[in-house]
């Protein structure tokens, strides 16, 4: 079916990937990307989500508090943050990223709005995909 791209890097215009059959349900998906090459990321996902029987619609989001380091003002400028999504609902949500084990977790920038992140998804979201990169 096809991939509708809310924002992100590859949205320049409301872009679909694949191709969009009305009858079929669409799932709305939120993907916390915290990778540090965001785009690859970005088309990993919707190249495979592409070739699912369903619709799917990606928000892409970074935590508020989180310091982005590459790519930091086209973050900014395509990605959505964690405040802006409190109150939404997502049939699915996917956090990428970097392993978190190998520092203290108090030391991670983004750790308190990573615990509400938790909470949150327990009344606002139906299933979660957590993947972490290890170097």
């Amino acid at each position: 079916m096809s991939v509708t791209l809310q924002n992100g890097l590859l949205r320049r215009k409301k872009i679909i990937v694949g191709e969009f059959n009305i009858l079929a349900p669409t799932l709305n998906i939120l993907v916390v990307n915290l990778m540090p090459n965001r785009l690859q990321t970005e088309k990993q996902f919707v190249a495979h989500l592409a070739s699912q029987r369903i619709n799917i619609r990606l928000t892409f989001a970074v935590p508020t508090a989180h310091k982005v380091k590459h790519e930091s003002n086209l973050i900014k400028g395509h990605y959505v943050t964690l405040d802006d999504i409190w109150q939404e609902y997502f049939d699915g949500l996917i956090v990428t990223g970097a392993p978190v084990d190998q520092v203290p977790f108090e030391s991670i920038d983004y750790w308190s709005e990573f615990q509400k992140l938790l909470f949150w998804r327990q009344s606002h979201v139906s299933e979660s995909l957590f993947m972490f990169y290890r170097l």
